[in-house]
């Protein structure tokens, strides 16, 4: 077993509280190391993406936010990502997705950049919408255009998905607020009316990756992560 599972178990058990503690299995893990030694570009939207996602994956690794690796990478996401509002994988405010933006936004909370965890956190309680024909105030274009348009008439679930994990890990640190409870219970009652993966007129999956077995999750969202959303948010009631 990977040195980097052993620490997640040991984190759950309570018996690795520390950098210190995780140190040496952080160092020996084939898997961090792998992650840490990737390449990426800065200047397409494919290669901050490959940044995003390899971060994304060390948040799920306790401790990795100590690596000095780590750290370069982090501000290098803040550096080309942030926006006056918002977080956007072209560079530019108007290419802001609601999916990726969750996923940058998730990332700030786990590894505690709190200011920017808030500039992704006020972005989702402004624009995010949560269920159909609710009005959408965003001006930037990619939301409306891109893949179909992350916000429609209905918005991605994708995006929904993520930017409510974003929400309740938020939540889970930082403290509930009536804004961000409002939102994160709109946002949960829309999952549980779709019986967290499915259309909501029908049986059929929302998508054919809802019943793939993938983790971590890319921008795409899986049954697993959704109802890994539902169980933590009930845990926070």
């Amino acid at each position: 077993m990977d040195t980097a599972l052993v620490l997640k178990k040991r984190y759950r058990e309570g018996l690795a509280s520390s950098f210190l503690d995780a140190k040496h299995l952080l160092e020996t893990s084939t898997i961090v190391q792998t992650l840490l030694s990737e390449t990426y570009r800065t200047d397409t939207f494919t290669g901050l993406r490959k940044l995003e996602y390899l971060l994304i994956e060390l948040s799920e690794i306790p401790f990795t936010y100590h690596l000095e690796p780590t750290k370069k990478m982090l501000s290098d996401l803040v550096h080309f990502t942030k926006q006056e509002e918002g977080f956007s994988l072209t560079g530019t405010i108007d290419g802001v997705l609601a999916c990726h933006h969750a996923m940058i936004t998730l990332i700030m909370i786990r590894f505690g950049e709190e200011k920017w965890a808030k500039h992704g956190i006020d972005w989702i309680l402004r624009y995010q919408i949560t269920s159909r024909d609710e009005p959408c105030h965003w001006k930037g274009t990619a939301l409306f255009e891109r893949f179909g348009g992350c916000i429609g008439r209905t918005p991605c679930y994708d995006g929904l998905v993520k930017a409510m994990t974003a929400l309740s890990e938020y939540q889970s640190i930082y403290g509930k607020t009536e804004e961000i409870s409002g939102k994160l219970g709109q946002g949960i009652e829309s999952i549980l009316d779709h019986r967290v993966f499915c259309h909501r007129n029908s049986t059929e999956p929302i998508h054919s990756d809802m019943t793939k077995l993938f983790y971590p999750y890319p921008y795409r969202t899986n049954l697993i992560e959704t109802l890994k959303l539902s169980q933590f948010h009930n845990s926070l009631l």
